[in-house]
């Protein structure tokens, strides 16, 4: 394929130290568009147990080049 569009998931997990509040989670979504041997994506991860001081969520983007002769 010269070029796609998937759907791409995101759920992230993390125990931030030395903060006392324990596991932290993200989940999102967003969109993957791939040309030739470049892969673009671009997604959101809302948080969904957040603090008075934390954003709603992040956005995520992505770069990846693959190798064409392997």
């Amino acid at each position: 394929n010269i070029y796609s569009i998937a759907p791409v998931a995101l759920f992230d997990v993390a125990r931030v130290w030395p903060v006392d509040m324990g596991v932290r989670y993200g989940i999102g979504g967003g969109l993957r568009f791939s040309l030739v041997n470049v892969n673009l994506t671009l997604a959101y991860s809302a948080n969904p147990e957040r603090t008075r001081t934390e954003r709603a969520g992040a956005v995520f983007f992505k770069l990846d080049v693959t190798n064409l002769f392997p």
